[in-house]
């Protein structure tokens, strides 16, 4: 799912949505700059992931030079870095492989990683915590994760996965701040008019 507030001023050119609900891909300018937002969640299967990943590469192919930003549940670790306990990363050799490709491929960054290279944080967790994996990612294009000022993992509620937050910072795209810092006098609550 990708939701804009509709407040932000941007246009969409193209939604292309996989009719399995397993990507969704939309096509905006924002401040005359055209952006791809992708919206995926990976099989688990590592034959079926192998191909979602090729397939996702060719639906990208017509905007290969633009600034692209994949996000959601990849149902792979990475490095070993993100896992924890459980079958060792190398296990998804494979899908590890065609990850890779599609980073090359469209210039893309785990900004997550990039901005945390030593921590060790995971996105989901079995119920004993035995197992731990940072699963849920974005691949951004180098260009937008230079401007990535924060890249955050934290809980989310009614899900087994933890929520990503990534900020950017633009300076075309300034928003308006309120008039500044305000404080609550209590001593207010002592008058009775």
């Amino acid at each position: 799912m990708i939701l804009i507030n509709p407040k932000l001023d941007c246009q969409i050119e193209k939604v292309i949505a996989d009719k399995d609900g397993r990507y969704i891909i939309v096509d905006i300018f924002l401040n005359q700059i055209r952006i791809v937002l992708v919206n995926i969640y990976a099989p688990n299967d590592q034959t079926q992931q192998v191909l979602f990943f090729k397939r996702l590469q060719q639906h990208l192919e017509p905007f290969a030079e633009e600034h692209i930003v994949v996000g959601g549940d990849y149902n792979c670790a990475l490095t070993e870095k993100d896992k924890k306990g459980g079958n060792p990363v190398s296990k998804k050799t494979s899908v590890i492989k065609e990850i890779n490709q599609l980073c090359h491929a469209y210039n893309l960054t785990d900004v997550w990683r990039s901005l945390n290279p030593d921590l060790e944080i995971f996105t989901w967790g079995n119920k004993s915590f035995k197992i731990q994996c940072r699963l849920d990612y974005f691949l951004v294009s180098q260009e937008l994760c230079r401007l990535a000022t924060a890249c955050k993992i934290v809980h989310a509620a009614e899900t087994d996965h933890s929520q990503i937050l990534i900020h950017f910072k633009n300076e075309k795209a300034n928003q308006r701040k309120g008039p500044g810092f305000w404080k609550f006098n209590n001593s207010l609550l002592k008058d009775e008019n």
